[in-house]
């Protein structure tokens, strides 16, 4: 084991706001400064999360448009910078930062790397010609890591399931989805008027405008719940599928009764007012959105979608979990249900908060650093 700080350097495409960034930015403030040097390696200077980035934390920005030119340049800067651990955050990261790690070997400095992943590999649409080269190039490079940490069981067993050789690799971290900030900034006021009118409740969508997002449900879904019940959708968060959603609310006629935020610097104070959060996933590693808004204390409807909310909503206990994913019709009855009963409402968004402390920084925090330490330990047996 190194005498000195541990050196981690963290490795993602950009800082924009998404699940996967907003937990490796969680990670990276928990970090004991006492044994661990975090620093910061981006393709691009850029993202909404840069000002929440500890002032401690020096950014590398490699300046290349694409993760394929990566490769390069960062095994340049491992072998300046000299860290002990490359920690990198999804599946093309992972691979040029493995890439880089052995060229820099050649070069005079060994370093461990720690992959992640955060998706369910085998629901991740892309080219066939993509995939191909993923399945070829993932049990190829992925045992040359120390760990890849996966987001989830269900996540786990799907890498399993496409990639059995990784086993031995593998191991399951949550997400480190909020620390104490997130309940400074959901005491902020909010200034939209739909949360401030009680007589016609508030339901929140929050993530990116994406299909697999599967937002678009969740307005079919209130289109058919008018006739039970009235309520207003807010949709935080941004993406191409904007202008479908759009005209998808006009078509369904409850364009009136939807309002897109767009990306909003604090999601929090609006996940705390809400009367219900609904999340709609065709597919995911571990939903981040769907613990923070229950830390918030919204009673919350999610999707039993691989892989993930399985493992932190139980249905009727602490939230509703319906299925299948991309049913209009099963999620309209859950909404009715929740809005219609206050009292039932009220009762599964205090148990939904107490679920999400297990997924509080502080708790899963040892767990990275006990990775961390034992990479560490093992590239410095090896130089």
């Amino acid at each position: 084991m190194p005498s000195r700080r541990i050196k981690v350097l963290f490795f993602l495409p950009s800082l924009l706001t998404g699940g996967a960034e907003r937990v490796t930015l969680n990670l990276i403030r928990a970090l004991d400064r006492e044994r661990f040097e975090p620093s910061l390696v981006l393709l691009r200077h850029e993202g909404h999360l840069l000002e929440d980035l500890p002032s401690d934390v020096r950014i590398y920005p490699l300046r290349v448009r694409r993760m394929r030119y990566a490769c390069f340049p960062l095994a340049c800067l491992v072998r300046r910078v000299r860290p002990d651990v490359v920690y990198s955050v999804m599946d093309h990261t992972n691979l040029s930062a493995i890439m880089a790690a052995k060229l820099s070997a050649l070069w005079g400095h060994r370093c461990a790397v720690v992959g992640s992943v955060h998706s369910t590999f085998s629901r991740v649409l892309m080219p066939k010609w993509a995939s191909l080269l993923m399945k070829f190039l993932i049990p190829t490079f992925y045992p040359m890591t120390h760990r890849v940490i996966v987001v989830s069981q269900g996540s786990k067993q799907d890498m399993l399931d496409q990639f059995p050789k990784l086993k031995d690799r593998l191991v399951v971290i949550y997400n480190p989805a909020f620390d104490e900030e997130l309940f400074h900034l959901a005491r902020e006021p909010v200034d939209h008027e739909w949360f401030l009118d009680k007589h016609i409740p508030v339901v929140v969508g929050c993530g990116r405008l994406v299909p697999s997002k599967g937002f678009r449900y969740l307005l079919e879904a209130v289109a058919i719940t008018t006739q039970d019940i009235a309520c207003r959708v807010v949709l935080i968060g941004d993406g191409p599928e904007r202008g479908h959603l759009n005209l998808l609310a006009r078509q369904l006629g409850i364009d009136d009764r939807v309002a897109f935020l767009g990306h909003v610097r604090n999601p929090f104070r609006y996940l705390a007012r809400a009367d219900l959060v609904v999340h709609t996933s065709l597919h995911e590693g571990l939903p981040t959105v769907l613990i923070e808004a229950m830390a918030c204390g919204a009673p919350v409807i999610a999707t039993d979608c691989p892989s993930g909310p399985a493992e932190i909503v139980t249905d009727g206990v602490n939230g509703r979990l319906i299925s299948p994913p991309g049913d209009a019709h099963v999620l309209a009855r859950a909404i009715v249900q929740l809005l219609g009963d206050r009292d039932l409402a009220a009762r599964l968004a205090r148990r939904s908060k107490e679920r999400a402390k297990a997924f509080h920084v502080s708790r899963i925090v040892q767990e990275y650093e006990r990775v961390l330490e034992e990479a560490a330990w093992a590239v410095s047996k090896n130089r």
